[in-house]
């Protein structure tokens, strides 16, 4: 039986936030944690893409991590206050 990296990302994030997002600056840490582990997982994705088949990067937990990491890097306050005031230089424009 196959679990699919996204169920598997359910059950490891929480547990990394138990850790990292504990005091004083938590949401710097959480952004770091998954900016850095997104990063990683590019690199992985990069580097492990075969042009003849691209089901490693796929279904690979390590190269899937990514997306659900950028997903969770937008959910962090110090990328909501940057895409904020992004939005907000925009408009002035």
């Amino acid at each position: 039986m196959r679990v699919a990296p996204e169920e598997q990302f359910y059950v490891v994030w929480p547990l990394v936030l138990c850790v990292v997002a504990r005091g004083r600056g938590a949401g710097r840490r959480v952004a770091a944690v998954a900016a850095g582990g997104a990063a990683v997982s590019l690199v992985l994705m990069v580097v492990l893409t075969t042009p003849a088949d691209t089901t490693r990067v796929y279904e690979g937990t390590d190269t899937r991590a990514f997306s659900l990491l950028l997903g969770a890097l937008a959910a962090t306050p110090p990328a909501a206050r940057l895409v904020s005031r992004v939005g907000e230089r925009a408009v002035g424009r």
